[in-house]
């Protein structure tokens, strides 16, 4: 092999080594009793849990935030649209409210406690569970000119 490309080889290598983040090994990134931490995106669902699927228990332990049903159906586009905006804008959920996403053809009892009538519909719930507001349509921006 050539002197000269051994020598631009071996500084090319050096330099890609040089330029590469070192990257801890497993060993010294957790401790044996350590929990796993997950890496969170600014905003996610993970890190800000505003934007839940609908529960009694979740529903119940959050009675001390403002909360909002979205009725929402997996065949819907619209509610799928709504769906996809509030993930992404998750951050802009405020603080002290949940909005859970209730399964409109699975939540039967829910719908007819708050006379559901069709999918991509919110209702906003005192501590009691009792309807303050309630409209049709819309996403994150909707959402935040809605919520009382």
């Amino acid at each position: 092999m050539n002197q000269k490309l051994l020598v631009s080889l071996v500084l090319s290598t050096l330099l890609l080594a040089a330029c590469t983040p070192k990257i801890p090994s497993t060993d010294t990134m957790m401790k044996k009793d350590e929990p796993t931490k997950i890496m969170e995106k600014p905003g996610s669902m993970m890190q800000k849990q505003s934007y839940l699927a609908y529960s009694p228990a979740t529903f119940e332990a959050n009675k001390d935030q403002k909360r909002i049903l979205f009725f929402k159906a997996n065949w819907c586009p619209t509610c799928n649209t709504a769906d996809k905006d509030f993930t992404d804008n998750i951050i802009k959920i405020p603080e002290g409210t949940t909005l859970y996403q209730v399964d409109y053809d699975k939540e039967t009892e829910l719908k007819k406690k708050y006379a559901i009538t069709y999918q991509h519909t919110f209702v906003q719930v005192d501590e009691k569970g009792n309807e303050i507001f309630k409209w049709n349509g819309g996403g994150i921006d909707k959402l935040l000119v809605s919520i009382k």
